[in-house]
């Protein structure tokens, strides 16, 4: 074989490549031969044969500069494709399934062996078995000596029969669905050839014959058919064959053929918030039909989430670089961490109680998989839920004194050596002098002076930076009063907001700064205001005015707090509006302490945040959960046990959690109709009710909790036809900001995705899948959000869609759903 040739081995039962000759093929003495080989058809079932397959190659000893390889054999039995050889042989015994020999193994590459060793003639045998694809084989080979001389073999050799048959067999097929499998039947001689197509539809597990039909096919020469077959599906896994036979020729496949039941486990959830001493009733009928099968209830409790935020402070106080601005938040988030842990005693009971549990430091990730519909192990979030429960448990390492002296004195080792001799701070250490780096590490800084947690380092650090600041301010103002119309820029405002923390005193620059400030645009963001308030002081009027006015661009939900939802609340991807909320609450306490009730609702938002949120950016994180907690201290204070139960009997539930006062339970086949909560104290608990059950997919109806789904396919009113490209448009509202939002689009049988790879597409992680295309969110804003994906027509027939199904896995209570879809795909 010299290049490339096709042609046909068959009916012999070995083939043999006796013209293979290669130019210029140099093999030095050679150690290693590596071989691979390479189809065209994609994988299918495996083969449980074993199958002899021989091929070896020989190379030539080397000459002193290379050597030329003249001709090479291949020799080799090609399992599955072998055909009797008797001209004479009766067209009924060939048509008969007995003597059709049928093609199973489909691999794409046939063999790979990266380590061969050569013997002392310079050759190497190879043997292996080839798959039973009537494909193109390329045959690729290179070969080094120790010295990486180097060379290099390839070929190509046709796998095929006078009649092949390709079936186009689905990934799966529902309960139900009037399916059509459809073959191309190809003659590859130049003679006309007739002959019956047949299918088999076999039980897989005991081999017997569920259906069966046949069909005749005339062809001719070098011409290709195609033939369909249908059935009605029903469920159970199966064996499918189809084969073509005449006088003289045969041929078939064999592949494993799905069908998925028509029903569906359906999980339907009702999450709700309770802040005060109040019962709360629920009706089951929404969540557990009274008519579908395997119901069961599950009912889970918090009954005080604010410890949520005590888990949360180890995963904010480690520094990523050993840049400025990510050790001092560092040093602040675990200043602030430790400073809250020991101030109460009985966190430190609470921790001890979680660390010998093992529970309650898991991630929301790690938690309730059997409530979702995409397991934590097929999503792409593995080491985000061990990331966050590792960290967890380094909670307890807060009451090591020493340990937490040591990472303290260490960081603000480094913190030290970035600062320059002017008192300014570098971005890292060496580069220049950054006013906006400063600036950002001596907010930091005189934060922690002002809470009272700072020590002589600190201060020293900050007096230098504060020396620089106010050098920097001042030049500012000498340029800025040769302006005919000055303003103050960001950099600015952020230094009028220092000079508040430190409780600087009233210096010329700070004057000036403060009279522009009074004069400026009032028609700015929440944040730039909150910190004008600040900047200005209690004292002063346009400072309340501007409090006021963040107190009326909030909005107030039950449940859900006080926040706000205007685009002048500007929006952080990694951060969501956290950074807002949390400078508004501190304008407001520092403005007007005495509003409690603002301030108080303020918290809950960010509390219900937290609910569905990892909160992974430390800067902002510890901040929030300082305005959380910071004279704060009566949410952790243990409540009364919430009682639930069903139809008015006490619902037995297992011991609560420490602290945080979780419990979880589960009845199987409830028959109460209601499920009430009785709060007996005050603040906020929340909890969820899942209702599961197996449903038949065409009766399962929409359904929202926090997340909207609708879907649709194609274009409305236009008939489907194989080979068309359609678009499946999936519209999700989310009624909050989310971490960790998983999308399973259960599609129809005759859809195939044009993108078959996985990956990451338009904020989003794809994963296609057999039966289904998972979209996983790693943050999903709140607003609605569209995604689109396209799928070709590939088969005729009518067909049911799953259910479409979203939900944070961070926290599943929050989920919906869409219907299922009948589709009709005409010829």
């Amino acid at each position: 074989m010299h290049g490339y040739q096709s042609f046909n081995y068959l009916p012999y039962k070995y083939m043999q490549l006796s013209h293979f000759y290669y130019d210029c093929f140099s093999m030095p003495y050679s150690k290693l031969v590596y071989v691979r080989g390479y189809g065209n058809n994609r994988l299918m079932a495996k083969s449980d044969k074993v199958m002899a397959c021989a091929t070896e190659m020989a190379a030539m000893a080397p000459t002193e500069k290379q050597v030329l390889a003249e001709k090479q054999v291949l020799v080799g039995a090609i399992a599955g494709l072998s055909q009797k050889e008797s001209a004479q042989t009766s067209e009924a015994e060939l048509t008969a399934n007995a003597s059709v020999q049928l093609r199973e193994n489909f691999s794409e590459t046939a063999f790979f062996a990266p380590s061969l060793t050569t013997n002392a003639q310079g050759e190497v045998a190879i043997s292996f078995t080839l798959p039973e694809s009537a494909t193109t084989w390329r045959f690729l080979g290179l070969a080094h000596d120790k010295q990486m001389n180097s060379a290099t073999i390839q070929a190509e050799a046709v796998a095929s029969k006078k009649v092949m048959v390709q079936p186009n067999m689905p990934r799966f097929v529902r309960h139900g669905d009037k399916a059509v499998i459809a073959a191309r039947i190809s003659n590859t001689t130049t003679d006309a050839l007739k002959g019956t197509a047949r299918i088999e539809i076999l039980e897989a597990e005991s081999g017997k014959v569920v259906f069966t039909q046949q069909k005749s096919f005339s062809l001719q020469g070098e011409e290709t058919q195609a033939v369909s077959f249908n059935f009605s599906a029903t469920e159970g896994f199966y064996i499918c064959r189809i084969v073509a036979s005449g006088k003289g020729f045969s041929d078939g496949e064999q592949h494993y053929l799905p069908v998925l039941s028509d029903k569906q486990m359906v999980t339907t959830t009702i999450p709700f918030t309770q802040t005060s001493a109040a019962t709360l009733t629920l009706s089951l009928d929404s969540v557990l039909p009274a008519k579908a099968d395997k119901r069961k209830l599950t009912v889970e409790y918090t009954n005080n989430p604010s410890w949520l935020m005590i888990q949360t402070l180890p995963t904010v106080s480690e520094y990523c670089n050993q840049s400025s601005l990510s050790l001092a938040s560092a040093y602040y988030a675990t200043t602030i961490s430790a400073n809250i842990l020991q101030s109460n005693p009985e966190i430190k009971k609470a921790i001890d109680s979680w660390t010998a549990e093992n529970t309650s430091l898991l991630s929301n990730l790690q938690r309730n998989d059997e409530l979702k519909s995409i397991v934590l192990s097929e999503s792409p979030w593995m080491l985000d839920a061990q990331d966050e429960s590792g960290q967890k448990a380094l909670l307890a390492t807060y009451y090591n004194k020493n340990n937490l002296s040591y990472k303290l004195s260490s960081i603000n080792k480094l913190l030290a050596e970035t600062q320059n001799a002017d008192g300014s701070f570098s971005w890292w250490k060496g580069m220049r002098s950054s006013t906006y780096v400063t600036t950002s590490v001596a907010t930091l800084l005189s934060r922690l002076s002002a809470y009272g947690y700072s020590n002589s380092d600190v201060e020293t650090m900050l007096s230098k930076a504060m020396a620089y600041l106010d050098a920097a301010a001042t030049s500012r103002m000498h340029e800025m009063k040769k302006q005919k119309q000055p303003s103050l820029s960001s950099v600015d405002l952020d230094y009028l907001y220092l000079c508040a923390l430190t409780k600087a005193g009233e210096t010329p620059t700070i004057k000036y700064f403060k009279s522009l400030l009074l004069k400026a645009n009032r028609k700015v963001d929440i944040r730039t205001k909150a910190i004008a308030a600040i900047a200005l002081g209690k004292d002063n009027a346009t400072a309340r005015e501007y409090v006021e006015s963040i107190k009326q661009y909030t909005v107030s939900k039950p449940g859900m707090g006080r926040y706000f939802d205007t685009p002048r609340a500007l929006y952080s991807w990694r951060n969501y509006r956290i950074p807002t909320q949390v400078a508004a609450i501190e304008a407001i306490a520092a403005i007007t302490p005495a509003d409690r009730a603002t301030i108080d609702d303020m918290r809950l938002w960010l509390l219900q945040q937290k609910r569905t949120q990892s909160w992974d950016t430390p800067l902002n994180s510890v901040d929030a959960i300082h305005a959380f907690l910071v004279d704060n201290d009566e949410v952790l204070n243990q409540p009364s046990l919430t009682t639930i139960a069903l139809d008015g009997k006490a619902l037995p539930l297992p011991e609560a959690t420490a602290a945080v006062g979780y419990v979880k339970t589960t009845i199987d086949n409830p028959k109460a109709s209601e499920i009430s909560f009785a709060k007996t104290s005050d603040g906020a608990s929340w909890g969820a009710v899942y209702g599961q059950s197996l449903q038949p997919i065409a009766a399962v109806k929409s359904a929202n909790a926090g997340i909207c789904v609708e879907r649709t396919i194609g274009t409305a009113g236009k008939s489907l036809r194989v080979g068309d490209k359609v678009k499946v448009t999936i519209t999700i509202v989310a009624d909050r900001d989310y971490d960790f939002v998983q999308l399973c689009d259960k599609r129809a049988a005759c859809l195939e995705p044009v993108s078959q790879l996985s990956g990451y597409r338009n904020g989003y992680y794809l994963a296609p899948q057999d039966n289904c295309t998972n979209y996983f969110f790693d943050r999903l804003s709140k607003g609605k959000h569209v995604v689109e994906t396209e799928y070709f027509v590939d088969r005729p027939g009518s067909y049911l869609s799953g259910v479409c199904t979203a939900e944070c896995a961070y926290s599943p209570e929050f989920s919906g759903r869409a219907e299922a879809v009948q589709i009709v795909v005409n010829e």
